[in-house]
């Protein structure tokens, strides 16, 4: 999947200041939005925007053109 646009959230996980749930809003052809997370072993820095991604895809609503996944590695 190629992105067109991304745009980088960092939240805080309940209980844990420390640790950072890393998320990725894209958005690719077809689908409205594309809500991916990535793993520690990745930075912000590491996803520009065009750049194509290998992701899991872990539930989707299609009425809604929405996708959710978590990426597994830059292609």
């Amino acid at each position: 999947m190629a992105a067109r646009r991304a745009a980088s959230h960092r939240q805080p996980t309940a209980g844990h200041d420390r640790r950072q749930i890393r998320r990725r809003v894209l958005q690719s052809p077809g689908w409205d939005r594309v809500h991916v997370y990535y793993s520690y072993q990745h930075e912000d820095s590491d996803f520009l925007v065009g750049d194509t991604v290998i992701l899991v895809v872990q539930r989707y609503a299609e009425e809604k053109k929405q996708m959710y996944g978590k990426i597994l590695s830059k292609w």
